[in-house]
């Protein structure tokens, strides 16, 4: 009978602790995000700088260089963590984009940039705190 009544009370407290873990996604961006449909219409040697900012938008930065050339910079980035509200366990990932247009004369000259994917993991008595909740 004691038996009995340890595993009903284990099981009472398991569950009412349950109730208390709360799973809770972090997301953040920089930047935005790049249509690559939008990029590949952007040719080298063809599409103008004009061309290429009505695409995409706005560089998010502008590198003048002393020949007279520049290139504009779009980048994004998104980072996303999960985690239980006071676990030490927290997974995520980073993911980011960039790319590079060369602008001489008007005309896109050479285009290029990069991606990458990066998983993230916090497992040494870190928690995950979410702005503007408590923990």
């Amino acid at each position: 009978m004691k038996s009995f009544c340890l595993i009903i009370i284990l099981f009472f407290t398991l569950s009412l602790t349950s109730g208390c873990i709360a799973y809770q996604t972090y997301q953040t961006e920089m930047g935005r995000p790049l249509d690559p449909a939008q990029v590949a219409q952007i040719i080298e040697g063809k599409t103008t700088e004009a061309e290429a900012v009505a695409l995409l938008g706005p560089p998010q930065q502008i590198m003048e260089r002393p020949d007279g050339s520049k290139t504009l910079m779009y980048s994004y980035s998104l980072t996303q963590l999960y985690g239980i509200t006071g676990s030490v366990n927290t997974v995520g990932n980073i993911s980011s984009k960039i790319l590079f247009l060369n602008i001489r004369d008007g005309l896109v000259k050479k285009k290029w940039g990069s991606s990458s994917n990066t998983p993230l993991g916090m497992t040494t008595n870190q928690t995950l705190v979410v702005p503007g909740q408590s923990k």
